[in-house]
């Protein structure tokens, strides 16, 4: 037999017996049906356990941290604001903006308000600051965004620009 062939032999050994070391339980996490086995003295070999409901109790990739606020676009004088936040490809940044659009659904301007420079050694969802809320103040024609760490972002409708106290 060739080492190609043997190797691969191995590997399929080696994933049989992972995959049986998985699976396999022994004498103690066996019990009749009557008598359930607390999920605490279960050890995590990666199985998910259903929860009280019968469905699985393992974490999803989206529920690592809460979902982002749901803030709605606002309409004010014909204009429809919304706020867009988008990671780029590479994972190592996210950048929030404020999309104003015409009467026509038109995209008229748009201004990034702040943008996010991730940490590579942290996981990118704990990094993530979404926007919390916008409100209009229609006598002074602006916009106030504020993000889920309480910062906030007054944009100028007439300038369509940022203002910094």
């Amino acid at each position: 037999m060739s080492n190609l062939h043997h190797k691969y032999r191995l590997q399929a050994l080696c994933i049989i017996v992972l995959t049986f070391t998985l699976f396999a339980c022994d004498d103690t996490t066996t019990t009749r049906q009557d008598t359930p086995i607390p999920k605490e003295d279960i050890h995590m070999s990666g199985i998910p356990l259903p929860n009280d409901n019968g469905q699985s109790s393992a974490p999803s990739i989206a529920t690592k941290r809460a979902a982002p606020p749901d803030v709605p676009s606002l309409k004010f004088e014909g204009m429809t604001y919304l706020l867009t936040t988008k990671t780029n490809e590479e994972l190592t940044s996210s950048s929030t903006t404020l999309n104003a659009l015409d009467q026509q659904q038109t995209l008229s301007w748009s201004l990034e308000l702040y943008k996010i420079a991730f940490d590579p050694l942290i996981e990118t969802d704990v990094q993530e600051i979404y926007p919390a809320s916008m409100e209009v103040d229609e006598v002074q024609r602006r916009l106030t965004i504020t993000d889920e760490q309480s910062n906030k972002y007054v944009v100028d409708l007439d300038t369509h620009s940022l203002i910094t106290d």
